[in-house]
């Protein structure tokens, strides 16, 4: 029955792209935008099932909103009634949580079962911010040194498999690396995205395309990634009035502007006292030299070569990413106080695509 909502899902898309032609405002109002969606969801019909997609990516790599994004261009297609735990192989990869390994062999726990991949990557170094930030599911302790952090043991068990196995990782750097390999490693029809595809319509659309070439996919005349209806139903009372359009951009320059390379320090007088710079206690990180009360970074050098050692230029290339090196601290942009980003500032920019209220959106 899930799958019947995607002509329903349709009619909401249709109904936004006629609002464009008619030169209506795109952006419906708190009311219209959620009767669009109640309405789709509450017409549910019989029909015959289609394509089976299923998103896979880490944590902190904007998994709810790209789910979100793909409900509602999508309906039914991302939808299942259920994905079977029991199997060993199913709790040897994690098959139905969202952040765990890929494998063809999955395909078979989903009802109905798999057709595709959509995997979503995000840079290995904004990446271990987030998750220094927030490592969820990790079961030890966390150091609060960015860079002991790097180098720490990372295991964990997903709540949805409890009794399943273990993930031990030597660090959380080998633990996107193998999660990255896994997406690598099937052999099933694919879409491979990174974090900053979430924040334009044309690069979800290509991105795409491997997968929606087929047919099927679509119930937009023209067939193509529509970020805006989702983002409408977020601007209004999916997010509880706490989403902005501004918020939106702003997490987008966040990550192309790479500000996770560093963190703000606490406001300081116009001269630097004598010796080093102060660390803000919220960040822990390690100061940057010759700078005054400007910044603390989260990555030194080492650390940068730390995470290069393990991943290498090549996965990262594969991956779609460039490598981060020393040249690029020494290039970093220094900004005045009153615009440096705030520890708390980093957490919001940084998890905003992963914000939960994004589940609600499309159903």
């Amino acid at each position: 029955m899930l799958q019947t909502k995607r002509a329903f899902f349709g009619l909401v898309l249709r109904l936004f792209l006629s609002r464009r032609r008619l030169g209506a405002p795109c952006t419906p109002g708190a009311g219209e935008a959620a009767s669009m969606l109640q309405a789709a969801g509450a017409s549910l019909l019989a029909g015959p099932s289609g394509p089976s997609l299923v998103e896979r990516g880490e944590r902190h790599a904007g998994n709810n909103f790209f789910q979100a994004v793909l409900r509602v261009n999508f309906p039914g297609i991302t939808e299942h009634n259920g994905c079977d735990k029991q199997p060993a192989n199913s709790a040897k990869h994690y098959c139905c949580w969202t952040h765990g390994y890929a494998n063809d062999e999955c395909a078979q726990y989903f009802n109905p079962p798999l057709t595709a991949y959509a995997f979503l990557t995000r840079s290995p170094y904004s990446w271990l911010v987030a998750m220094h930030s927030e490592p969820y599911e990790h079961d030890g302790v966390v150091p609060p040194s960015f860079s002991e952090f790097l180098r720490a043991p990372f295991s964990y068990t997903p709540g949805s498999y409890m009794s399943g196995p273990k993930d031990e990782q030597p660090n959380p750097v080998q633990l996107w690396a193998a999660k990255v390999d896994s997406y690598r490693s099937v052999t099933m029809p694919t879409a491979n995205l990174t974090h900053l595809d979430l924040y334009d319509e044309e690069a979800l659309t290509q991105r795409l395309a491997p997968l929606t070439a087929g047919g099927d996919f679509y119930q937009s005349p023209q067939e193509r990634m529509l970020i805006e209806p989702v983002l409408a139903a977020a601007m209004n009372d999916k997010m509880d009035g706490s989403f902005t359009r501004e918020e939106f951009n702003g997490a987008r320059e966040y990550e192309t502007g790479r500000e996770w390379l560093q963190c703000a320090a606490p406001p300081g007088p116009p001269s630097s006292p004598p010796g080093p710079p102060p660390v803000s206690s919220s960040c822990l990180r390690i100061p940057c030299p010759n700078v005054l009360h400007a910044y603390c970074r989260y990555y030194n050098e080492e650390d940068l070569a730390f995470v290069n050692g393990i991943i290498g230029a090549q996965r990262l290339a594969a991956a779609g990413f460039e490598q981060i090196t020393s040249n690029h601290l020494k290039r970093g942009v220094r900004k005045p106080a009153p615009s440096v980003w705030e520890a708390t500032q980093h957490r919001r920019m940084s998890g905003l695509l992963d914000h939960p209220r994004w589940d609600r959106i499309g159903r």
